[in-house]
């Protein structure tokens, strides 16, 4: 009876092992196919997450790109302004100046080293217009599609206006030392 008793056991036991193990089997090719999706999200969305990011990566460049525009727009404006008073003033002064270097004249005294340095101090004065001129156009003139050119462009543009003004002040000691040769000729007290 022990002997039955073994075998009926394993029997059973051979019995159960062989209908579960298909059941193993499934359960380990479903969890494989579990796993293989959940594989397959996470490489989606980290495809997604790296569109994204140069989409991102995109935009604030092209945002850059926009401020550089407008600043280089903005500075145009502010040479320009900045340019054309000191321009108009400059001018005004050199017209008082020329008014009392022809009154001067006129008292018979000799006039010509402050007419010289007036006439330099015009001519510099052209020459800052000029000058600031071709910055204000040459900062408006900046493409934005291009950072390279841009970048080039725009130090041209500064080295222009840097030069304009230089120019203006050239000009404007020129017109400093028309005043002192005009001082000189005065009579002492």
């Amino acid at each position: 009876m022990k002997i039955k008793a073994s075998l009926l056991s394993l029997t059973l036991a051979g019995t159960f092992i062989l209908s579960a193990t298909p059941v193993f089997a499934e359960e380990s090719n479903t969890l494989f196919l579990r796993r293989e999706d959940n594989m397959e999200a996470r490489v989606t969305k980290q495809e997604e997450r790296i569109e994204t990011m140069k989409a991102k990566v995109t935009e604030r460049a092209g945002e850059r790109q926009e401020r550089r525009t407008d600043m280089a727009q903005k500075h145009a404006g502010n040479l320009e302004t900045r340019f054309n008073e000191m321009y108009k003033r400059l001018s005004t002064l050199a017209s008082k100046i020329q008014t009392r270097i022809n009154a001067v004249k006129a008292e018979g005294k000799d006039t010509a080293a402050a007419q010289t340095k007036l006439d330099a101090a015009k001519a510099s004065l052209e020459s800052a217009k000029s000058l600031g001129q071709e910055a204000i156009t040459a900062f408006k003139g900046i493409d934005p599609a291009k950072y390279d050119e841009q970048r080039s462009k725009a130090l041209a543009a500064k080295d222009k206006a840097e030069q304009a003004r230089k120019a203006f002040m050239t000009a404007l000691q020129d017109m400093k030392d028309a005043v002192a040769a005009l001082k000189a000729l005065r009579p002492t007290e």
